[in-house]
């Protein structure tokens, strides 16, 4: 998750609060983190201060601790709560899962664009030259390696980042692969918000090329990716109602990942039930 900030005006304080309000539910971020992107990477405490009096609108409880650490004095409760409330995870020990649940806070010069284009046939290409390369770094570990997502697709339209899904026998042994990853450009992000997954990034200049997915064989969240690819491969209509939204959204919410993803989520689950009643 990445939240992309402008160059704000107006005192620090109304500057904070300004970040404050993109911060999504089921996310959280650290005083370093806004100090950061604020433009004062030693600014924590004066953020800090501005907490003392944000205003009670904004998600203030997802401010936190760079350990994940929840303070707060007679308020930390209250704040637990309404995160427990937002989905975020926490670890045995009562802190929040920084590693899965804190969110990027980027300039606005580094948007994620949702530029979607016309299919073209090298993205296979490209996944198989992909795959070769993860096969050798997870050798038999890889139970089986899929491309899937909209580039899977021949003849629809996508943003061109290929997506791959990777099937093990034990989910905790692709920890042991992290270094072998980072040496091949991609950036590990643990769950990433889906339980018993392991995500990865690959970037170019900024830009996604490869998303790899790594999953138990038999997870259901896996098999329903397989069944929606297969789906839009057969079924003419359904692709193209799937990529005239896309179109539609791409340029509604060209530099907003967020509402572009949240916008396909009617159309994708009813083509869903249209998939699972053909299967």
């Amino acid at each position: 998750m990445k939240i992309f900030v402008q160059h704000f005006e107006g005192t620090f304080q109304n500057r904070v609060y300004e970040v404050i309000e993109k911060i999504p539910r089921g996310w959280v971020v650290s005083y370093g983190q806004i100090a950061a992107a604020l433009g004062k990477p030693r600014g924590a405490r004066e953020v800090g201060w501005a907490m003392r009096n944000c205003p009670d609108h904004l998600p203030w409880q997802r401010v936190l601790m760079a350990d994940g650490s929840v303070a707060g004095g007679g308020y930390a409760d209250m704040r637990r709560a309404l995160l427990v409330a937002d989905g975020v995870g926490f670890l045995a020990d009562g802190r929040v899962d920084m590693e899965n649940f804190r969110a990027e806070i980027l300039p606005a010069g580094h948007l994620r664009t949702m530029d979607v284009v016309p299919y073209d046939a090298d993205w296979a290409t490209d996944f198989e030259k992909m795959r070769a390369v993860l096969q050798d770094i997870f050798s038999d570990t890889a139970l089986d390696i899929q491309h899937f997502g909209s580039t899977a697709v021949p003849g629809l339209a996508a943003k061109p980042t290929i997506d791959i899904l990777i099937f093990v026998d034990n989910i905790a042994d692709v920890d042991g692969y992290v270094n072998k990853m980072l040496a091949a450009g991609y950036q590990a992000h643990g769950e990433f918000g889906i339980k018993n997954r392991r995500y990865f990034v690959r970037k170019i200049d900024n830009k996604h090329t490869h998303h790899v997915h790594v999953y138990e064989q038999g997870h259901k969240g896996a098999a329903d990716e397989l069944l929606f690819r297969d789906f839009l491969r057969t079924d003419p209509t359904a692709r193209q109602e799937y990529a005239a939204l896309k179109l539609e959204l791409s340029q509604k919410f060209y530099t907003q990942p967020l509402e572009y993803n949240a916008g396909k989520s009617d159309c994708i689950f009813r083509l869903m039930q249209r998939a699972m009643a053909n299967d």
